[in-house]
């Protein structure tokens, strides 16, 4: 068995980040952590000056207080909504941007913190707490009542999705008109004649299928220019319980002389189309056009053609705000942009 000097270290360390990742800088004090790791006194000492050493913790007053990640002179927060006893998102397209926003956030020496905001887990004053610590949040899509909690306690909020519902606050966000009108031309230069879309049409508030909508309300009105024909495939909030009907719809699509796809969102279209790729009837009989968010279409085995977010552009957009932020405090004359989708031609489009 290891030592109780280890075993405190080692338990102290991992609490460390997880307070971290929650805004929560202050250790308990010196008799509660005796008490919980059954030490002496002179051995809990032994533990924090190691902790010390480490640049982890240092002592102010009579509190023991966590270092923030770095030693800069404002917090910073990337807030996501998930379940917090798995560590998942409930959107995997803003894991995506995370990942990337990290790696290039560390490459300027800047720290932006994960912040995981799971309301089945966390009270509205626990969200508030860790909330309050940070001095400038950048906000993903999340449920209307937990925004409003994130709202009611940040200092400053950049927001990451034009749906959520605040007012004159900088807002960066893929242009899904965009990529309806992408997805439209790229359908007409593959020569597609008679094509569908399918999306979300949920109706709640601040849901991802507000952006599927847009997609295809774009998709129709830019096709709609041409003498193409367009049939619109709407399914409710309940994805998983359509999934087989989807399924069903396409594989139906060849016979009834459709030629043409347009998916908008790639969750799960693996499941979707796999009729159609197995029988190797993309692009030969109909060309398949995906949003690709989430990161998914790249690992269908036939790569389905898709537009997909420029993650490296949001993670600049995102380091520029921090840089003006830090030189005067003030974020209100940012201009709003809408990023420009990238296209990707995978396998499942003709070339004319």
């Amino acid at each position: 068995m290891a030592p109780k000097f280890q075993i405190a270290l080692e338990a102290l360390r991992d609490r460390i980040y997880t307070q971290r990742r929650k805004g929560n800088l202050l250790l308990p004090g010196e008799r509660e952590l005796m008490l919980e790791f059954d030490i002496c006194r002179s051995t809990l000492r032994k533990v924090l000056k190691q902790l010390e050493d480490e640049k982890l913790i240092y002592r102010e007053k009579r509190a023991t207080k966590i270092f923030s990640p770095s030693r800069q002179k404002y917090r910073y927060a990337y807030v996501v909504s998930g379940h917090s006893f798995s560590q998942s998102f409930w959107y995997q397209t803003y894991y995506n941007n995370w990942i990337v926003l990290q790696r290039q956030s560390k490459s300027r020496q800047v720290d932006i913190e994960l912040l995981l905001l799971d309301p089945e887990e966390h009270s509205a004053e626990e969200i508030k707490q860790a909330v309050s610590s940070y001095d400038l949040l950048f906000v993903t899509a999340m449920p209307t009542h937990l925004f409003e909690i994130v709202q009611s306690a940040a200092k400053e909020i950049v927001l990451l999705d034009p749906l959520l519902p605040a007012e004159k606050k900088p807002i960066i966000s893929i242009d899904d008109v965009k990529i309806g009108q992408l997805a439209a031309q790229a359908l007409k230069d593959s020569g597609s004649k008679k094509v569908a879309v399918i999306y979300n049409k949920s109706n709640r508030p601040v849901d991802l299928g507000t952006h599927q909508q847009i997609r295809a309300q774009a998709f129709i009105k830019e096709i709609k220019k041409s003498k193409i024909q367009v049939e619109e495939f709407g399914y409710p909030a309940s994805f998983w319980r359509y999934v087989e009907v989807m399924h069903h719809y396409v594989s139906m699509l060849p016979m009834r002389g459709f030629d043409g796809l347009f998916i908008t969102s790639d969750e799960k279209i693996e499941l979707i189309v796999c009729d159609l790729l197995e029988q190797k009837l993309c692009p030969e009989k109909i060309n398949i056009f995906a949003c690709d968010t989430e990161g998914e279409t790249g690992k269908c085995f036939i790569p389905i053609s898709a537009v997909t977010t420029d993650t490296v552009r949001l993670a600049e957009e995102l380091l520029k705000i921090i840089q003006n932020f830090e030189q005067k405090q003030d974020i209100s004359d940012y201009t709003p942009i809408l990023l420009p989708p990238l296209f990707q031609r995978g396998k499942t489009m003709r070339k004319i």
